[in-house]
């Protein structure tokens, strides 16, 4: 039985020789997961058809690694093999011990589910935290990519928690994909890797991070599935490094790009949040709808996206950070149809125009009295307004209660097209009807006559 075997394993080596044309002085992965898959059959006592292999690639320190699983007794065992630089001798083997059985193998899925591939998925931390705890499943030839963002020099840890153990994960820096040489490949220990499925390492660069999960061919042949839960966190910056520049910016992806932005909304708005620093958590300073101009001062990493330091170039002075997904490139500035922009608090920042007479120093580009009411039933009276005019009959309108409070409208093209809806507000609708150059708004029991001129200037 030896001898039969250690036969099958020279003619192993012999058939992956031959698609590199005998290349004796640096052997091929194909070689590496050769050799590895016969050591690993003879060290465990199986078949070579219950083996499996996957070359993992070039390590830091030149070694080469390929991981493995066998089935043993019904169990799946993992194994890596590391090579030296030239690939030609296996210079450390490893058994590892699983920590419990792996999960029993299930029926395949449906095919519209099986075997779709890999799946890109990006990673958001909550506001104000700086790790993230994902739940996932994967079956078959499945996989997942994580993208996530960080610094030069945070530090990132990555702990998977699998229910099936020849699920594993790799880690590429940014510009890198699956295929390109890993960070660390969470099957194999080294110095990024200080045990299975678990990551930790400062980080070199600055960018989008890859986190690709996955299953050996073995299992995914098998068509078996994987439940995991899969643990990010990075390390804040200290601050003194988040007043420096970005250091070892990918592409001068974040301190370049370019020197405008236009507003595309978020995947769950049509506005974006101008906050006071670079966090879902902190104070938002006013918001900004799909279409606005902002000029861009630099981005950075935090809570696993990107950000970017912003200001506006038409309309209320406002700056701060936004999320970088809400952003695309713009080419110029100050684009004729430039939307409003609502400061927080509903032009907080602006001081009511007593009397229809505009404050010193006030941001309303002008303001006045109209007609207006604020319940049913309640006879017309006057409300000092202050507008913002942002051109071609784009602004926001401030309507001042007598009585305290103020009403928000935004108009575009001379229209109202919104307003500050609260709940107070319930399922009030904005309701517009005009006579001849004048506007009746209606906004639940609230009326007001607005002129033309009001928007428009004149």
């Amino acid at each position: 039985m030896k001898r039969s075997r250690t036969a099958l394993m020279l003619c192993t080596l012999a058939t992956a020789g031959a698609f590199t044309g005998g290349d004796a002085s640096a052997a091929t992965p194909n070689i590496m997961m050769a050799e590895c898959r016969a050591r690993a059959g003879t060290a465990l006592k199986v078949r070579l058809p219950d083996v499996d292999t996957k070359y993992e690639g070039q390590r830091t320190d030149g070694t080469h690694a390929v991981n493995g699983t066998a089935t043993v007794r019904g169990r799946a065992q993992t194994f890596q093999c590391s090579f030296d630089r030239r690939g030609n001798r296996i210079i450390r083997f490893v058994v590892n011990r699983p920590s419990a059985p792996a999960a029993p193998t299930v029926q395949s899925r449906p095919a519209s589910d099986a075997g779709t591939g890999t799946r890109t998925e990006a990673v958001r931390f909550r506001p104000g935290r700086s790790g993230a705890s994902i739940r996932g499943t994967i079956a078959g030839d499945e996989a997942v990519s994580y993208t996530v963002g960080a610094e030069s020099g945070q530090a990132m840890t990555i702990v998977l928690k699998p229910s099936n153990l020849a699920t594993y994960f790799n880690v590429y820096a940014p510009g890198k994909r699956p295929g390109d040489q890993a960070l660390g490949n969470s099957g194999v220990t080294g110095p990024t890797v200080p045990a299975l499925n678990t990551f930790k390492a400062k980080l070199p660069a600055s960018g989008t991070y890859t986190i690709s999960v996955y299953m050996m061919r073995s299992a995914a042949r098998r068509k078996e599935r994987s439940d995991y839960v899969l643990d990010i966190s990075i390390s804040a910056l200290n601050a003194g490094a988040a007043r420096q520049p970005v250091q070892n910016d990918y592409a001068d992806g974040l301190q370049g790009g370019p020197d405008y932005w236009e507003v595309t909304g978020s995947r769950s708005a049509t506005t974006a949040a101008i906050h006071a620093a670079a966090s879902a958590a902190s104070a938002v300073a006013g918001n900004v709808p799909g279409g606005t101009v902002l000029r861009n001062q630099g981005c950075r990493m935090a809570e696993g996206h990107r950000w970017c330091r912003v200001e506006t170039v038409a309309g209320p002075k406002l700056s701060g950070w936004t999320a970088g997904d809400a952003l695309r490139e713009s080419g110029h500035a100050g684009a004729p149809a430039q939307r409003k922009v609502t400061p927080a608090g509903a032009s907080a920042n602006f001081e009511r125009p007593v009397g229809g007479v505009r404050p010193k120093g006030s941001g309303f580009t002008a303001t006045g009295q109209i007609p207006c009411a604020r319940v049913a039933g309640q006879p017309t009276t006057q409300c000092d307004f202050g507008v913002v005019r942002n051109g071609n009959g784009n602004g926001t309108l401030t309507v001042f209660w007598p009585e305290g409070g103020k009403r928000v409208i935004v108009f575009e093209k001379g229209m109202p097209v919104s307003f500050d809806q609260s709940a107070a507000d319930g399922k009030s609708v904005l309701a517009v009807e005009r006579s001849a150059d004048l506007l009746l708004v209606r906004i639940g029991d609230q009326r007001l006559e607005i002129p033309d001129a009001v928007i428009n200037g004149g």
